[in-house]
Parts: structure tokens; sequence; C-alpha cells
């Protein structure tokens, strides 16, 4: 998230990680694992007074309440509809509002941007192993038969916000690579 030097305290720092997480392990289909939060990250970038413009000025007069900011979320392309976006996006934009104080205020996070960046296949890594949307369907399959094999089922689903946030959808067979178990 980029933001203005002096737009946020360090205690709003650490409540607006805490809800953007949630946020994203939410989006990740209740992926509340070590891996799941592993890819939660919240990375702040300030950016000095002078170097921020709206509206061709340096000061306030274009800015909404609580000021300017810009976070980017990335997802492997074709993870999200626009359905489930715009949820994610009115999240992120609340949770801003909460935490800076600027909820019900006129004219409120209308300088917040929230922008959905789309990774195209093959260009997103970690652990030097490719992380696709094809892939991480296969892992988690693989995790839920592993943990229904275990007695780890869940006795009820995932829990959601609203019914706008798809399911994973169902992998044709064969069109992508096996993973394997973790040692």
């Amino acid at each position: 998230m980029t933001y203005q030097s002096g737009s946020i305290s360090d205690t709003q720092k650490a409540a607006l990680a805490a809800r953007l997480t949630e946020i994203m392990i939410q989006m990740e289909g209740s992926a509340d694992t070590f891996g799941g939060r592993s890819f939660a990250w919240v990375i702040y970038d300030e950016i000095k007074h002078g170097d921020w413009w709206a509206g061709g000025r340096t000061d306030a007069q274009y800015v909404a309440p609580p000021g300017k900011f810009l976070v980017d979320v990335r997802i492997p392309e074709g993870y999200m509809n626009a359905a489930y976006k715009d949820e994610v996006q009115m999240g992120v934009n609340s949770a801003l509002m909460d935490v800076l104080g600027a909820s019900g205020e006129a004219r409120a996070g209308g300088s917040a941007q929230v922008v959905i960046q789309e990774i195209t296949e093959d260009n997103w890594a970690a652990a030097g192993k490719t992380i696709s949307l094809a892939n991480m369907q296969v892992r988690l399959a693989f995790l839920r038969r592993r943990s229904a094999l275990r007695g780890y089922a869940r006795t009820s689903p995932p829990r959601r916000d609203s019914s706008a946030l798809p399911d994973i959808p169902a992998i044709p067979a064969g069109c992508c690579r096996q993973m394997r178990e973790p040692a």
C-alpha cells in the first residue's frame, strides 16, 4: 500500500495489516494455513510530501478523506470474476475507512484507489516454482483430500461474507503439472 508521509500511524498500520490479511485469506478461499498466511503480504510504501500530486497539486485540494492511498492487489490471471473483484475492492476500502476513522464522511474513500493486477501464467514464482492458477487448484484439491483422510474435514463450509465469492472451479483432467506432497 502506498501512502503519503504522515497519513497513517504505526498503530493504524498494524490494525490495517490485520484487516487486509483477513481479506486476503478470505479471497484465497479461507486458506487460513501457514501457506495461505505466508502469501498474505502487506507492504507499506511511504511517499514524502511533494512527491504525490492530485489534480496538479500537492495539497489536499482534490483529495477526499482520509487521504491518498494506493492499494495494489496481485492475483493469478483469471482467479477472480468481476463480482469477486468488486467485493475485494469494497473490503479493502472499508478496512481503510474504518481503521483511519473516515467511515461515514462525505466523499470518504474517493482518493483511496484499489488496483487488482492479474499476473499472467508463468510470471510468478516462489521457492523456484511457478505459481499458477492450475497449480493452486491442484494443491488445494490435494490439501482437501489429505485433510479429509486425516479426519480434519470441515463440518461447515468455509467462512464467507458474501455469496459473490466463487468456489474454485474444477480442473479438467491432465491440464496441468501434478504437485507432489511436501516431504
